[in-house]
């Protein structure tokens, strides 16, 4: 999460007086898109493939699982 809000932060994302809510979720494969930034590495069990680690939307998108 902290690499996530950082690029958030950096790239301009993330504004003064901005409003963050945090949201915990088992997996991101839950969590509907689109999604404004995300972090992603390779994923541990097939290092072909990339798999989301933290997610940014913006306060109109939806954060939690259905």
């Amino acid at each position: 999460m902290n690499h996530v809000l950082a690029e958030g932060v950096l790239t301009g994302f993330i504004r003064p007086g901005d409003r963050l809510v945090i949201t915990h979720v088992p997996r991101l494969g839950v969590v509907p898109g689109p999604y404004s930034m995300m972090r992603a590495h390779p994923d541990t069990v097939d290092r072909t493939r990339l798999r989301g680690y933290a997610v940014l939307s913006t306060a109109g998108e939806s954060v939690r699982p259905q």
